[in-house]
């Protein structure tokens, strides 16, 4: 078996590096599209909000992939006016300690997974939401930690080790977590 020289097996795995984030990124509609040209492209959404008159939010979760979640609002004629990707440290950062699972909700959309904790009567946890996401450092969790009356308590931002491998054989540095702010 012969060897692949270097030059030819660095640009092999890099282009085998990239595919995936072409094959995940599927063309988003545009703004002034219809509701039932969205609908066509993608699909059912994850959930429907009424904004006011007959303005709506619809959320995407895991589409178009499994690591965003977009709100699309639709204005009252039915045509797209803003697309929106709320798995960012942007909205992230507007987590404050104290919020309700509606108000966390609305910022974030629909959780990834949701453990209720609730069994364990020692425990001060209820409910426990998980959000996907990733940016250049690779995949993470936005983990969020309710009490028992539905306040956060815990929020932060956790890397995924076992889906970041730095290529050197060694898995990423783990956790970077933030505490929710007062």
């Amino acid at each position: 078996m012969r060897a692949i020289p270097t030059f030819q097996w660095v640009a092999l795995t890099t282009a085998l590096a990239i595919v995936p984030l072409f094959c995940d990124a599927a063309e988003l509609p545009k703004p002034g599209a219809s509701v039932a040209a969205v609908r066509a492209e993608l699909g059912a959404p994850t959930a429907v909000r009424n904004a006011g008159g007959k303005n709506q939010t619809w959320e995407y979760v895991g589409k178009p992939s499994p690591y965003e979640t977009y709100f699309l609002a639709f204005s009252k004629e039915g045509r797209l006016k803003t697309i929106r990707q709320v798995i960012s440290d942007g909205t992230f950062a507007q987590i404050k300690s104290g919020m309700t699972i509606v108000q966390v909700r609305a910022l974030l959309g629909t959780p990834w997974r949701i453990t209720d904790w609730d069994d364990d009567a020692d425990s001060d946890i209820a409910d426990m939401f998980d959000y996907r996401g990733h940016d250049a450092g690779g995949t993470y969790k936005f983990h969020i930690e309710f009490d028992k009356r539905g306040r956060v308590v815990v929020a932060a931002k956790v890397r995924d080790i076992a889906g970041n491998h730095r290529g050197d054989g060694e898995l990423a540095k783990s956790t970077e977590t933030m505490s929710p702010k007062p």
